[in-house]
Formats: C-alpha cells, structure tokens, sequence
C-alpha cells in the first residue's frame, strides 16, 4: 500500500503569495495613483527578499538565492534614495 504524501505548506510560501497578491493589487492602483508607486517597488523587494530565502531553504536553489536577495536589497535602497533625494 503506497504511503500518502503530506504536503506542509511553509509559513514562508504563505508570505511569498500574498505579497505577490499585494504587489499585483498595489501596481494596478499605481496605474491611477501616483503616490503608490514606491510602495510597490518596496513590496517588490520584499518579495524578492522572500523567494530568495524560499529558494534557499525549500528548493535548494543555492546560485539563484544571492542573486534574488541582491535584487531585492536594491530595488528596496534605491526606492529609499530616490523618496529621500527626490
């Protein structure tokens, strides 16, 4: 008899979709409010941060890992310095 196989959904996937969601959600409103737009490169770092980490941990994905934590680190300072200096 063949073993059912449980799948535990992580905390972690959990956050990665819904601020996937927020993200879609924040960058259609962007498309009639301005002021939303840093918020949603924010939100886009954060999640890029967060699939970083899931590949990491979940997928074992170890050179894909750095490169989506690189982006996101950039994508959230850069979003910071250009609200800061205008």
């Amino acid at each position: 008899m063949k073993e059912k196989k449980q799948t535990k959904l992580d905390a972690f996937l959990i956050v990665q979709l819904v601020l996937v969601l927020i993200l879609i959600i924040v960058l259609v409103l962007s498309m009639f409010y301005n002021f939303l737009l840093p918020i949603a490169e924010i939100i886009a770092g954060l999640a890029l941060i967060v699939m970083g980490y899931n590949n990491h941990r979940i997928y074992n994905r170890k050179a894909l890992t750095w490169i989506y934590i690189i982006f996101g680190i950039i994508l959230i300072i850069s979003t910071g310095w250009n609200f800061f200096n205008g």
